[in-house]
């Protein structure tokens, strides 16, 4: 079974001590959700989600995927422990990683013990830095040299993104400003996806 860890930034315009402010998204104020959602579908599980949640978690799933908040090295080491695979895009410019330059579509890859880190350059301006706790090889796919693990990162970060393409298109939201009906409502969203 395969887990995609996420993260849902719900629009809301209430005040409250939930809501946080990021101003480069077309919704200023937002409220911050947990989800975690199986690959191979396109609804949220209801597994409750924190750094302490995803060691629990471990003995029902063979391979987490997540994104740039919950990857870490020392994440990776402790799932490799446990010998369950963590497949997840970090930050590039975490102090951690190596900065060595790359061109255009060429690849570096980093071995340890536990994890092995891939940093591909697909865009002139923009390099895709992948953790991978499973293959120590990297596999070429195509004419773009694109390794297939980012081809499989994508697609398995599928379900937690229709989950919240969904819940933002199918909304039983209504205008209020008291926060808890906001965050109900968003549940109710939710759970309507999952069942």
């Amino acid at each position: 079974m395969n887990l995609t860890v996420n993260e849902q930034l719900f629009p809301t315009k209430v005040r409250c001590k939930l809501t946080q402010y990021i101003p480069n998204k077309p919704d200023k104020f937002r409220i911050k959700f947990w989800l975690a959602s199986d690959t191979n579908n396109t609804r949220p599980s209801s597994i409750p989600i924190g750094d302490f949640v995803v060691l629990q978690l471990i003995k029902r799933w063979e391979y987490f995927t997540t994104n740039n908040f919950f990857t870490s090295a020392s994440l990776a080491t402790k799932l490799s422990e446990k010998r369950t695979t963590l497949f997840g895009v970090t930050e590039e410019n975490c102090p951690t990683w190596p900065k060595d330059k790359i061109k255009r579509f060429s690849k570096l890859l980093y071995k340890s013990n536990n994890f092995t880190l891939i940093i591909y350059k697909s865009k002139p301006s923009k390099k895709v830095t992948i953790l991978n706790s499973k293959n120590k090889s990297v596999k070429i796919n195509n004419d773009r040299k694109q390794p297939e693990i980012v081809a499989y990162y994508n697609k398995s970060k599928f379900g937690g993104d229709v989950t919240d393409q969904m819940a933002r298109k199918y909304s039983v939201k209504s205008k209020s400003y008291r926060w808890v009906v906001q965050v109900s409502l968003n549940i109710l969203d939710l759970a309507s996806i999952n069942a």
